[in-house]
């Protein structure tokens, strides 16, 4: 099946997002003001290219994913409740692609016994836990400050720890002293969830070239979004628009990354590099 499906199954899933926000008058719709005169020829295209196509496993799960976050968007704004974001969150790591690509991203990450390890902005520290109950070590959890001030998601991240006998400390990412101390101190950082993509290329870029030390692994799942239909619904959640996978490799390259692997799924690219 061709890679190029799930953005056609994202442009007609956020058309219906586009109107549902529209009758809200939800804040979000104004995104939608520079691309809703083009939605007739988009979604006349989409559904003509979607026309006989049967989709596979791994785009069906994609295509839920998507609806519910779409939902997510409504319900979080009507009640103020945001477990249905922390739901979000949790079943990211069960879509299929999402789940594949994640796996591979640890699986390929060579690490030392006790690591220091770090991800960003992860309500779930999945990989976090995944590590340290395989090797132990210590566990950096870097958040912007909306994300770790909100009490129901301090809540899971404490049930995480327990559950998973982490051995975390949890900074902000705007706490300059601290991020300053943990310099060149990284075994492992990873990036790969809805809440990380917020933060943009350049500076998760220059956040890994900071914080990894010499051989440090940095591991990345990343959205492939510069075509329509994930470029626009990626950014009702703050999500900017990523560059080409090749411009992401030079880039690392640029700033002495060295033995890069990459995997892709429809929409997503893993990837894993170490500091040269």
């Amino acid at each position: 099946m061709s890679e190029s499906i799930i953005y056609d199954v994202a442009l007609r899933i956020m058309f219906d997002t586009y109107r549902t926000l529209e009758e809200l008058k939800h804040p979000k719709a104004r995104i939608f003001e520079t691309i809703k005169k083009d939605f007739p020829m988009l979604i006349t295209s989409a559904t003509e290219r979607l026309r006989n196509v049967s989709l596979d496993a791994e785009v069906q799960q994609l295509q839920d994913f998507l609806r519910y976050a779409s939902t997510t968007l409504t319900r979080v704004y009507l009640s103020g409740d945001w477990r249905p974001h922390v739901f979000l969150s949790e079943i990211f790591y069960e879509v299929l692609p999402l789940k594949r690509l994640h796996e591979w991203v640890i699986n390929m990450s060579k690490l030392p016994s006790s690591p220091q390890i770090a991800e960003i902005n992860s309500i779930i520290p999945l990989t976090s836990a995944k590590i340290s109950s395989r090797l132990g070590g210590k566990q950096i959890l870097l958040f912007e400050a909306n994300l770790i001030e909100n009490t129901l998601f301090r809540e899971i991240l404490d049930e995480y720890s327990r559950r998973y006998v982490m051995n975390d400390e949890r900074l902000l990412l705007s706490n300059v002293d601290e991020i300053n101390r943990l310099k060149e101190s990284l075994d492992f950082l990873y990036v790969g969830s809805l809440d990380a993509w917020r933060l943009g290329w350049p500076n998760i870029l220059s956040l890994a070239s900071q914080l990894l030390r010499r051989k440090g692994n940095l591991s990345l799942i990343l959205p492939i979004n510069q075509r329509e239909g994930l470029k626009t619904f990626l950014k009702l959640f703050d999500v900017p628009e990523y560059p080409e996978p090749e411009k992401i490799i030079e880039d690392l390259r640029r700033q002495r990354f060295t033995n890069i692997y990459t995997s892709k799924g429809p929409g997503f690219l893993a990837l894993v590099a170490a500091r040269r």
